[in-house]
């Protein structure tokens, strides 16, 4: 298993997807995290809320992927409004990298992952 140094989020899963009330996927997720506070005209405050929930769950569940290891962490994530929620976030590690990747993530029950 590689040695984890960095996690990476892509901007766009932040505001084009998970703080997204247009993107069919991301809807219901959007819909979630956005009455709690986070705003898409604030990305780098909901990427570091996510950065934060997976450091403090770390390594969470793993699973070995073909040429990949995915991270699964549930644990609570500090929202503007107060709340701490459980979510679920999951992590992408390539093989022969040493970045996690922030896959999705998601309130409520946590099947199918």
């Amino acid at each position: 298993m590689a040695v984890v140094t960095h996690l990476g989020i892509d901007p766009p899963k932040v505001t084009h997807y998970l703080l997204d009330l247009t993107s069919p996927q991301g809807r219901g997720k959007a819909t979630f995290f956005l009455a709690r506070g986070f705003s898409r005209d604030r990305p780098e405050e909901f990427a570091l809320a996510l950065v934060r929930q997976a450091f403090a769950g770390w390594p969470g569940d793993s699973l070995t992927v073909p040429d990949a290891v995915k991270h699964r962490i549930t644990g609570p994530i500090a929202c503007p409004d107060g709340t701490k929620p459980t979510i679920l976030t999951v992590w992408y590690i390539a093989d022969g990298d040493t970045t996690a990747m922030l896959t999705t993530a998601r309130p409520g029950r946590f099947k199918g992952v």
